[in-house]
């Protein structure tokens, strides 16, 4: 069936800092990247996180996954939602590790937002990507890039709608 070979890419392993918050599961940052009259520029950032038990971050039938969102500059988590329930309940720990996110700085950030914008400019046809970066010990590695980004990882994550008094200013005049 795969007469032209099979590829067999190194195995990732996530960032200790990262692991605090994921444990042993896959979480990946989503870098949504924006092409804006000026330029590529980032939409915003968030971390996806497992449920208990989860293998990825995924949902999980039987806990909820989370979404984080991610101050841009600095790496620090700004809000987290479990995906199982409505806002304005925030979570303050990993359900999986318990490690408090206040005191999380997660690590490549700016670097992976580098990543997707040089990306993004190669990319001609896209106006708007999403991509899901592995942060492993040696840095960002992208997992995916997705054209429809499916805006609810920010939207739950920040309890606010992506039509914002901060963000519509950026996306209007980019569908223009």
């Amino acid at each position: 069936n795969f007469g032209d070979g099979y590829l067999f890419e190194p195995l990732i392993v996530q960032h200790p800092d990262v692991e605090a918050i994921t444990g042993p599961a896959g979480g990946a940052l989503r870098v949504v990247t924006l092409r804006e009259p000026d330029g590529i520029r980032v939409l915003y950032v968030a971390q996806r996180l497992p449920a208990v038990g989860g293998m990825t971050d995924g949902a999980n039938r039987n806990a909820p996954s989370s979404w984080a969102l991610i101050d841009a500059e600095s790496g620090r988590i700004v809000r987290v939602q479990d995906m199982d329930q409505l806002p304005p309940d925030r979570l303050e720990a990993s359900h999986v590790t318990g490690k408090l996110f206040a005191d999380v700085v997660l690590p490549f950030v700016r670097e992976a937002q580098t990543i997707a914008c040089d990306v993004h400019r190669l990319l001609v046809g896209a106006g708007i990507l999403g991509f899901d970066f592995g942060l492993s010990k040696a840095g960002p590695v992208i997992n995916e890039v997705n054209s429809n980004p499916h805006h609810l990882v920010y939207q739950r994550s920040g309890d606010r709608g992506l039509l914002n008094a901060d963000l519509k200013p950026r996306i209007e005049p980019a569908i223009a």
